[in-house]
This record gives structure tokens, sequence and C-alpha cells, in this order.
């Protein structure tokens, strides 16, 4: 993936989703207590709004240019109740030699890493974070027929938003290109710049790669990492995962 160009472009994607998931994450922080260890950080949509809770808390991120974002943006903050330390690492070979109360990978990040051995030895190196009485949580989407065996490479619209400089319209597509073999999809997000008279005067095309895990292989590697599931939820409302659900969400304890 293209890390400069989706450091520019996350925050204008997602500007109509942004608060999904926020409220659960920073409730679960607020839970469980701090210190809090964020994976896959990017430009802080969760981060902050731990810290001005209160917390203290790391996110890492293994791309650059999206911590770049994540500090201009606490910048903007100007002094907040937690302190947020941002940090350059990689989830799969984590060590930072210390234990947090609450870890959580949010937002698919866990599928960023291509092999089951990597997903699981991620959940390993969370897992060695955590303190004996911390939580480590985090979610992915739920894979089913429809997505993974529908048509494929077809871009369609996820999202219509304005662009917050130029205010010019913003057409985000996406094309998936699912691979039931590999249980991989190397996607295409497409983000097309609109001006006033519908003329395209912008277009940036981006790779995406993920890895996707079905629940009954989520819990083979929650055990294998040394993990014990607590709670397991469908979405962010706390409902119960099903095979309709739009997300599989677990928080977990130390063995």
């Amino acid at each position: 993936m293209n890390y400069d160009a989706w450091a520019l472009w996350y925050d204008i994607a997602y500007s109509t989703v942004s608060n999904i998931g926020v409220d659960f994450y920073v409730g679960l922080a607020k839970e469980v207590g701090g210190p809090a260890l964020e994976i896959g950080v990017g430009t802080g949509r969760l981060s902050l709004p731990i810290a001005q809770a209160g917390i203290d808390i790391v996110g890492i991120d293994l791309h650059a240019p999206m911590l770049d974002v994540a500090r201009r943006k606490l910048s903007d903050l100007g002094t907040t109740a937690g302190n947020l330390q941002l940090m350059n690492a990689d989830m799969r070979t984590l060590e930072l030699g210390r234990k947090f109360k609450f870890i959580f990978a949010p937002a698919r990040v866990l599928l960023l890493a291509l092999t089951p051995e990597e997903q699981t030895e991620s959940l390993r190196r969370l897992v060695a974070h955590a303190e004996p009485d911390g939580r480590v949580a985090f979610n992915f989407f739920v894979p089913n027929d429809d997505m993974i065996y529908g048509p494929q490479g077809f871009p369609y619209i996820y999202k219509d938003v304005t662009h917050p400089v130029t205010g010019n319209r913003v057409l985000f597509w996406v094309a998936d290109r699912f691979d039931a073999e590999t249980q991989t999809n190397h996607g295409l997000h497409i983000f097309e710049e609109l001006n006033d008279a519908g003329e395209t005067v912008g277009k940036t095309t981006i790779d995406v790669v993920i890895r996707y895990i079905y629940p009954t292989e989520a819990i083979v590697m929650i055990e294998d990492a040394g993990m014990i599931v607590e709670e397991i939820y469908g979405d962010f409302d706390r409902s119960p995962l099903t095979e309709e659900s739009p997300e599989q969400i677990y928080i977990c304890r130390p063995a």
C-alpha cells in the first residue's frame, strides 16, 4: 500500500464514518483503565479521543506518513488530559519493554498481516505487552460467501464526500478481488475528485491487500497466542456475533 497517498486521503475517505467504533473503544479504555496501547494508530482517530478522556496511551504504526498526520492533529489539539506517545513500530515484532492495561488493534489492523502465522504472532506480541489483569481487544469484518464469491474487480462507490480543503466532491471507489484459497483480498481504493462542473480534476489509486479471518479461525489464533476470550460481539452496539454480523469483536485476557 502507498501510505504516503493513504495518509493524505484516510481522514477524507472516512469523514462520514469516523465515529464508528470510537465510543466503543473509548468506553472500553475508560472501563479497563490505562495505560493503553493502540496497534495501528494511523492518523489518531481513536487514540486522540482516548487521550482527551484522560488516559495515557501509546500509539504505534508501521508507516511514518500516518504518524506525521497524527502528530499534526495532536499538535492542533494542544494539551490533552492524558498523554499520547506516537511511535513507529511493527505489530509482528513488537517489543516496547513495558506492559499496558488495555491493548487494542481496531479497524481490521490484524488483517494487514498476510499469513495466519503472522496474524497469530501479532496476537502473541499484543498479549506479551498486557498486564496480567489487562485486556486485549480487536475487530475485523465477518467474511461471507456473497462478499468472497460475488462479482470481482468492479469498482463501486463506497463513499461520496466533500474535500475539506478544495470543497470539491470526492468519490471513494472500491474494487474487491477476493481469493478464497489464500483468504486474501487484493483490493483497490480509488479517490476521484470532481469540480463543480463534474469534471475529474484528480484521481489516486491505492492497492490494499488484507488476509481475512473467519470466527472459528480467530478463536484458534486467540488460544494459540495465549489468550482467553471474555466477550465476543457482532457489532459496536455489543450485539451477538452471527453469520449476518458486520463485525467480529473480541475482548480477551491473558491466559
